[in-house]
């Protein structure tokens, strides 16, 4: 029973060949069948052999039985590397023992049209008929091309021509005969009675030729990865057998005459004869003027068919050039492909790299921009505290020529790491909030505070306008951390809001009041008019800022902690 589809041990690559055959649509009894095949020990054998990578020899080839099935699952190894159809036509040939008809381009051909045709019948077979289906064998005993020339067809390999021509037979065509005869299990007297009425040969000495050129044939094909052309030259070299025609054997001349010394004639005995009836002898006379006529006949006729026979080898000798031409041209053509192939590959890549540096481009250019920014928030800050390191050198030089105070008191305003007291923090900030002094007059309040009534005077320098803004913001951000926590821990919050004028300048002032009573301030905002709309927007606004001050302590993002505000506000 074929596993599910989705237990496939690489779900990614039966993904990927089932899309590259056009298997999305179909249903899922294929798609398990399919998977079954791609997890089959066979394909696995298959695809460790042809698609081996890196180094260490490769897995040998596996018994595999010629049918449905190993067609199949040589058309999804061929779409999983991604390799041409010919490819199989190369792997048949080294899978399947003794096929020499995969040489030629024709059945190279038939070959591919027999891997679609079967690929294509899978598909679209019911699902209960695919499982026998692929059991069935597939016939690979394909005719070649230069057999079929010679007019060799599997009908008519049994029955070899009556009358002897003068063709010339190439090498191929011998190589072929009797690989095809070794695999069909036909007796050698075939062949050779094929090769002898095709090419004239004498039959006496017709196996001795033939089996000297299997073995020069298989000599060759060992050494064919050191000397390919010499392996092709010798397919598109003529058979020949030696001394193939027959011996005419030629009158020998008369000895010259001996002198005699005597001059007698030799004479011999005369016979008689003595018959019946002469007329038989007038028709023996006949016979033998009509028997003359007809070897006259044969002659003449013997002399054209000679004539004919010279013609044809000549016609012969020039298709054995046009025939090497062609070969070279193919060449030329095979090897401009493979170059054009390479280059396709070369393309592949250089595209592939070139899209992985536009990448790296792109980050290289976001990260540009990222640091711009911060040089320029560096700089923005740098200004920020050179201003800040001008007033506190003044400072300095004001402090260094004040003399020291008679008081004894000892007070010491910041601490480690340059940092003003808490003291100091909530005196600023109680001189702002509650007795309405100006960021830039706090320190000189607490200057003519300590110097009038205490008569000290502050060795350290006293803050700044910066600092004392500073200050204030950092009080307005606990203020808000803390009524945040406030909102948080109630279940019913009211928020008020109030409005007035100050300096002809319209504000809107905030305050909420939890579950326990007490109330917190959220500060004035200005605003330009006191409409609805304005209004609603800054009480979200005042929300949106609590929430952003208090992110850092809840660690979740603004817009939950915002909505989580916004439903504990029972009355607006």
């Amino acid at each position: 029973m074929a596993p599910p589809f989705y237990t496939v041990r690489d779900t990614a690559q039966c993904k990927t060949l089932i899309r590259l055959a056009g298997l999305e649509g179909q249903g899922n009894g294929l798609k398990k069948l399919t998977a079954a095949l791609l997890e089959d020990c066979q394909y696995e054998d298959l695809r460790a052999r042809f698609l081996h990578s890196g180094r260490g020899r490769p897995k040998s080839l596996p018994q595999c039985r010629v049918n449905n099935k190993l067609l199949v699952q040589l058309a999804y190894l061929k779409e999983e590397g991604c390799r041409p159809l010919s490819i199989v036509d190369k792997w048949l040939g080294e899978i399947v023992d003794e096929l020499p008809a995969i040489r030629e381009a024709a059945a190279a051909t038939q070959l591919q049209n027999l891997v679609q045709s079967v690929m294509k019948r899978f598909l679209k077979l019911p699902e209960e008929a695919r499982s026998q289906f692929l059991m069935q064998d597939v016939d690979l005993d394909f005719i070649s091309e230069t057999l079929s020339n010679l007019g060799i067809t599997k009908k008519t390999f049994m029955f070899p021509p009556t009358e002897k021509h003068a063709l010339a037979i190439p090498m191929r065509a011998v190589i072929d005969l009797e690989f095809y005869r070794k695999k069909q299990s036909l007796p050698k007297k075939t062949l050779l009675l094929w090769l002898c009425q095709l090419g004239g040969f004498d039959s006496t000495k017709i196996s001795y030729a033939v089996d000297t050129a299997i073995k020069t044939y298989m000599t060759k094909q060992r050494k064919s990865h050191r000397d390919m052309s010499g392996l092709s030259d010798f397919l598109d070299s003529r058979f020949e057998v030696k001394n193939s025609k027959l011996d005419i054997p030629v009158p020998a001349s008369p000895a010259p005459a001996a002198e005699c010394s005597h001059s007698t004639p030799r004479i011999t005995e005369t016979t008689v004869i003595k018959t019946k009836n002469c007329d038989n002898c007038s028709k023996t006379k006949d016979e033998n003027a009509s028997l003359l006529e007809v070897v006259k006949s044969v002659q003449l006729e013997k002399k054209q068919l000679q004539c004919r026979l010279d013609d044809c080898e000549k016609e012969n000798v020039r298709l054995r050039e046009v025939e090497s031409s062609m070969t070279e041209r193919l060449n030329v053509v095979n090897n401009e492909k493979k170059e054009l192939s390479k280059m396709k590959r070369k393309l592949k890549s250089c595209s592939s790299k070139c899209k992985d540096l536009e990448m790296e481009l792109s980050k290289v250019y976001n990260n540009v921009t990222d640091l711009q920014l911060k040089v320029l928030n560096l700089k923005k800050k740098r200004k920020i505290l050179g201003k800040e390191l001008n007033d506190v050198k003044k400072e300095n030089c004001s402090l260094l020529n004040v003399q020291e105070s008679k008081c004894d008191i000892d007070v010491c305003l910041k601490r480690d790491k340059n940092a003003y007291t808490d003291d100091v923090r909530k005196t600023v900030l109680l001189l702002q909030a509650e007795a309405g002094v100006a960021a830039s007059n706090v320190g000189k309040v607490m200057d003519i505070v300590s110097t009038n009534i205490f008569h000290f005077k502050f060795q350290e320098s006293l803050p700044s306008t910066q600092t004392a803004l500073n200050i204030c913001d950092e009080g307005f951000v606990l203020s808000n951390i803390q009524s945040t926590e406030a909102v948080l821990c109630s279940s019913n919050v009211t928020l008020h809001s109030d409005g007035t004028s100050r300096d002809q300048k319209k504000i809107v002032g905030h305050q909420l009041t939890v579950d326990s009573g007490e109330n917190y301030f959220l500060g004035f905002q200005p605003v330009a008019s006191e409409d609805s709309d304005t209004l609603v927007e800054v009480t979200v606004d005042v929300l949106k800022t609590m929430a952003e001050s208090y992110i850092d302590i809840a660690n979740v993002t603004p817009d939950t902690l915002l909505k989580e505000l916004f439903s504990k506000l029972t009355r607006l």
